[in-house]
């Protein structure tokens, strides 16, 4: 599987695909959920889309947040 930077697997993610990082666990993945319509003051504020990390260990999703060394790596990998 092709290593890659950060910018590339988003592009990828945002697509729909599904990535890890090649130091996490194997079967710990990442994906970007569209998210939900906000509404604020009763005007729609949009759908806020957020990554939700699914751990190898764990049958469920959690939000989750890229520090600096996730978004800096080159070691981001793709799934089919």
């Amino acid at each position: 599987m092709k290593a890659l930077p950060f910018a590339e697997a988003l592009g990828l993610l945002e697509s729909g695909r599904v990535a890890r990082r090649a130091s996490w666990p194997q079967g710990s993945t990442v994906r970007l959920v569209p998210g939900n319509q906000i509404m604020v003051g009763g005007k729609p504020l949009g759908p806020l889309p957020y990554f939700q990390v699914r751990l190898a260990s764990a049958d469920f999703g959690m939000p989750w947040h890229a520090t600096s060394p996730d978004l800096l790596a080159r070691d981001w990998e793709v799934l089919p």
